[in-house]
């Protein structure tokens, strides 16, 4: 995955067609605030599966 700075948005592999103005919006002001708080789905992904091992961890100890 590309590093992105904070400046820029991420641009998904996948693009969907808005199927009318509001929409279009809402999708573009979603990636602005996703962009803005650093959204990653990677790092969340990671954050979960640490999270899962440790538990795991933890139940068999």
């Amino acid at each position: 995955m590309k590093v992105v700075s904070k400046s820029r948005q991420t641009v998904p592999a996948f693009v969907p067609k808005a199927p009318d103005a509001i929409m279009a919006e809402l999708w573009s002001t979603k990636q602005r605030i996703n962009a803005q708080a650093d959204y990653d789905i990677d790092k969340l992904l990671a954050r979960v599966k640490r999270e899962v091992e440790r538990t795991t961890a933890a139940r068999r100890s």
